[in-house]
């Protein structure tokens, strides 16, 4: 009778455990919804934008795009993997309990959202690093074009060839199985993932922590003065005031303050994947539900942070500015000594901005 009474006890807190196991995959399901549809449609309309210009032709917008287009491959296979899986629960997505849903899901799915997640990431570093030879450094040593797009197209091959291996016949984490076939023991195989993983982590760690606060130091350093913001007072109160002036005085501090915040969502991202994927390793899934939880959630306001603002600034100041997507990266308050690629217009006018007789006073 006790055995009997201890058996209902065990099923009752499995049970227990088995419907808040439900509760939360249904929060991360309708969490995770509007996100996935911002991300989606913003990124897409960043690719649209950078597209359809020709000054956007930069090495800079270059880098932008390859993290658009990054991200709208992630974004589409985080929304299958977390409604086929999380969505479930809702009794709304049955559809991925046919078999033909979940062999897509492992095979097809899992597999992009590594790809993806990997190419985002180096996507990151590779704007910081070229930003930090744009701005921290001189004009002879910033990145061209061509070298750019072959850094690019490295980043791509090295994150299919280290994910798509022997995806047809892998399991739900392509990383692990695709080096199965070259170490037997299983032991070994964790060993040496995890270590990848840390080389990665650090690399990325190493390269954002170097050139992220030169980049700060020189965009601070370029900012405005107290004197100098008085002095543009004065001439706004004179009307003698350059749009180019007005522009460096609106978004001089947002442009810093952007920079801080993709560094630390960034450095977040990359932490919480390093530690979730070895949790997923050393233990089994559901004790990394959290954590997987935190990391998407910071990954996606990286995301949300980079694809949102640079269209509103779009919408916003194109017409008046005649320079599209002039923002965080550090296009509003450049010139040519510091090797940043701008519209002949913008450029002219961040030269000498008092001599532009073209520019209209303000209306006071």
């Amino acid at each position: 009778m006790e055995n009997l009474t201890s058996w209902n006890d065990s099923y009752d807190n499995i049970n227990i455990i088995h419907n808040s196991s439900q509760f939360l995959y249904q929060l991360v399901a309708i969490f995770y919804l509007p996100l996935e549809i911002i991300g989606l449609f913003s990124n897409l309309y960043l690719i649209m934008i950078i597209i359809s210009h020709k000054d956007m032709r930069s090495p800079a917008y270059i880098c932008i795009g390859n993290l658009a287009v990054a991200n709208v491959f992630l974004t589409i296979s985080f929304t299958f993997l977390t409604w086929g899986r999380y969505g479930a629960t809702l009794n709304l997505t049955n559809i991925f309990h046919q078999r033909f849903f979940q062999i897509f899901i492992c095979k097809l799915v899992v597999p992009t959202l590594v790809t993806a997640f990997m190419i985002s990431n180096l996507s990151v570093v590779l704007i910081t690093y070229e930003r930090y030879k744009a701005i921290a450094t001189s004009a002879v040593e910033k990145l061209k074009r061509i070298h750019v797009l072959l850094i690019i197209i490295a980043i791509w091959l090295v994150s299919v060839l280290m994910i798509w291996p022997r995806t047809i016949t892998s399991g739900p984490f392509p990383p692990i199985e695709s080096l199965c076939g070259l170490i037997a023991t299983r032991f070994t195989v964790k060993l040496l993932v995890i270590s990848t993983a840390a080389l990665i982590y650090i690399l990325q760690l190493v390269t954002i922590l170097h050139c992220y606060p030169r980049i700060l130091h020189k965009l601070k350093n370029r900012s405005l003065t107290p004197m100098k913001m008085q002095q543009l007072r004065l001439r706004l109160r004179q009307q003698r005031l350059s749009r180019v002036e007005q522009f460096r005085i609106g978004k001089n501090k947002s442009i810093v303050h952007m920079f801080q915040i993709t560094f630390s969502l960034q450095v977040l991202s990359d932490t919480m994947c390093f530690f979730i994927l070895v949790s997923i390793i050393l233990f089994n899934e559901r004790m990394s539900i959290l954590a997987i939880s935190i990391m998407f959630a910071f990954l996606c306001l990286f995301m949300l942070a980079v694809a949102i603002y640079h269209p509103i600034i779009y919408i916003t100041h194109m017409k008046k500015f005649k320079d599209p997507l002039c923002s965080v990266f550090g296009h509003c308050c450049s010139s040519k000594r510091f090797g940043n690629k701008i519209s002949p217009i913008f450029a002219n006018d961040i030269q000498n901005p008092y001599h532009h007789q073209r520019t209209k006073t303000l209306n006071l």
